[in-house]
């Protein structure tokens, strides 16, 4: 396997990258992590096979040790996730939805990227939940409409 010192996806330089791969949503941050530290452990597995115990070793204990930053930024997610979108609508996914891995399922929904750049005022949001009821299923297929066009979900809400 050959090691790179650079990548044509990749930024200008790597301090570019390191702030960019920082401003990851927390969320989107563990779990491009937990894939970091994957690839870490497989390339450690191949390196035992090889031979090389001392180099698999250490990337071993490099993969638990991004394991470990993995559940402490999953706790920033926890932490942060509530303050990601106004408080009225925190309000109103925690009283439709009273299952707490539901209520995390439905932030992160409504608060994708392209669902808050459309809308600043969170009005797509808003239209994604109207008349949900508590309804994952339904939320999942707002969701898909409005992957396609969000401006069917803002009709069928208005």
């Amino acid at each position: 396997m050959i090691h790179k010192t650079s990548h044509p996806f990749y930024y200008e330089d790597i301090e570019k990258l390191a702030e960019n791969m920082g401003d990851l949503r927390y969320d989107v941050l563990a779990k491009f992590l937990s894939l970091l530290s994957n690839k870490i452990k497989k390339d450690g597995e191949k390196d035992l096979q090889s031979g090389r115990v001392k180099l698999a070793n250490s990337l071993d204990l490099a993969s638990k040790s991004l394991d470990s930053v993995v559940k402490s930024i999953e706790e920033s997610w926890s932490i942060s996730m509530p303050f990601i979108l106004p408080k009225d609508i925190i309000q109103k996914v925690k009283s439709e939805f009273k299952n707490k891995e539901e209520q995390e399922e439905v932030i992160k929904l409504i608060s994708e990227d392209g669902i808050l750049e459309c809308q600043s005022d969170f009005r797509v949001a808003r239209c994604l939940l109207y008349e949900t009821n508590g309804d994952i299923k339904k939320l999942r297929q707002n969701y898909e409409h409005c992957r396609q066009d969000p401006r069917n979900v803002m009709l069928w809400a208005e």
